[in-house]
């Protein structure tokens, strides 16, 4: 029974080091504008994308592709656009827009890269070392 009890012990006790994804330690506070890489043993958590002030309602914001949107605001995630906010002028009033966008916080891992992009002024990141 002892040694069933202490086989059993070892088992798990292997199994939960084995299949262990890390703990997280705080390292910096990081203001992205221009693409950068996540280093390798590092986990970005992007909190929040600031309105760059001159984009709200300029012609600056302006998409060609869909000229019903005037005020769009978004990220570069390995190259792939990301929506952080897109706004519709509609009968007189600003409506959300109805494509996809992202959602704070965000878990970027080792090896992305990211880059603030139209109307964002930075993106404001935690970074963490992955201690296994």
């Amino acid at each position: 029974m002892n040694r069933l009890l202490l086989i059993s012990c070892f088992l798990l006790t292997l199994s939960s080091i084995t299949f262990s994804q890390g703990n997280l330690q705080f390292n910096e506070i990081k203001m992205i504008t221009t693409q950068q890489t996540i280093p390798t043993g590092k986990v970005w958590k992007v909190l929040s994308a600031p309105y760059k002030n001159d984009i709200i309602g300029s012609a600056g914001a302006y998409n060609a592709a869909n000229p019903g949107v005037e005020f769009v605001q978004s990220m570069l995630v390995n190259g792939d656009i990301v929506y952080v906010q897109a706004i519709r002028f509609f009968d007189g009033s600003w409506r959300n827009f109805a494509g996809p966008t992202c959602e704070f916080p965000l878990w970027l891992p080792e090896g992305t890269t990211l880059e603030a992009a139209i109307g964002v002024r930075f993106l404001s990141v935690i970074e963490f070392n992955v201690i296994p």
